[in-house]
């Protein structure tokens, strides 16, 4: 028997009703991953059979979302020339907000820098995503990959 999918959703910064930009992707064997931007905010969408709670959902250990959530900053820093404020982490387990007794996990990936140099507007082309959103941790030698899991 098949288990139902539950919907994980993980949100960065200002709440947000209208988004910018929206990208679907796939990470591993999880498809339908939905990114969504705006100027203050971010989020993570993705259904999943598997079971979390929210601390377990931010853990450093959770590869899909904190690939996820690397992605979202990168996308957004190429998307608006900055790096997305996250004073405020949301996390909804099936449309139910729920709290995560300790998101510095989510906090040690996101900088909270401005660019020297404004990327051009319109650089986030959907060649550009789709380029990032398919980078994997294993691509050693590809620039993307080097943008996304420095550390």
């Amino acid at each position: 028997m098949m288990r139902a999918k539950r919907t994980y959703e993980v949100s960065l910064g200002v709440p947000c009703e209208r988004w910018g930009r929206s990208f679907t992707y796939r990470y591993g064997s999880t498809s339908g991953i939905a990114l969504r931007l705006s100027r203050q905010s971010a989020s993570i969408e993705a259904k999943m059979g598997v079971e979390y709670d929210a601390d377990a959902l931010l853990s450093l250990g959770n590869r899909l979302f904190t690939d996820a959530i690397r992605k979202a900053c990168l996308l957004h820093l190429v998307a608006y020339s900055e790096q997305l404020q996250c004073d405020a982490i949301h996390v909804s387990i099936d449309g139910t907000e729920r709290e995560a007794a300790d998101a510095a996990g989510v906090a040690r990936l996101i900088a909270g820098e401005r660019l020297a140099r404004l990327v051009p507007e319109g650089a986030l082309s959907d060649g550009v995503a789709s380029r990032l959103l398919g980078a994997k941790k294993s691509s050693a030698d590809g620039l993307d990959a080097s943008l996304l899991w420095a550390e």
